[in-house]
């Protein structure tokens, strides 16, 4: 993503964290993917564009051609400080694992631990996400 001469205004976007929230580390060239990832994107597809971003550059865009299966459901891929150099967004929400990065305090926060692999579906995301599209049927029905 590049810096653009006019900003796209969102109502409202769903932005999801790489390392630690829905990817873990990478062993042996690998990158897990958290469970639940895909049915989260899919179901805040319905509401609104879905981004990944990271704080390191190019990291979102690695996660995207390491799983094709979310393209189908995500938007674009930026760093965190690039994303904001493109869009203004009336409700942001973030899904992270850490709340230490200025680009995610500008949205409404969502944590979820640490996530650094493994197969066991801990259900955190799909609360995140229940919560989110409770937040997002609020800001609709004002």
């Amino acid at each position: 993503m590049t810096k653009r001469d006019a900003v796209t205004q969102l109502e409202v976007a769903f932005l999801f964290d790489v390392d630690g929230t829905i990817g873990g580390l990478y062993r042996d060239g690998h990158r897990p993917l958290r469970p639940g990832t895909v049915e989260a994107m899919e179901r805040l597809a319905g509401f609104g564009p879905v981004f990944v971003w990271s704080i390191v550059d190019g990291n979102a865009s690695r996660l995207l051609e390491e799983y094709p299966e979310l393209r189908r459901f995500v938007t674009g891929a930026a760093s965190k400080d690039a994303f904001w150099d493109c869009y203004t967004v009336d409700h942001a929400f973030a899904v992270d694992d850490l709340d230490l990065d200025e680009p995610v305090r500008r949205c409404h926060i969502v944590l979820v631990s640490e996530y650094s692999g493994g197969d066991g579906d801990d259900g955190q995301l799909r609360s995140a996400v229940d919560w989110i599209v409770e937040q997002v049927g609020i800001l609709t029905r004002s």
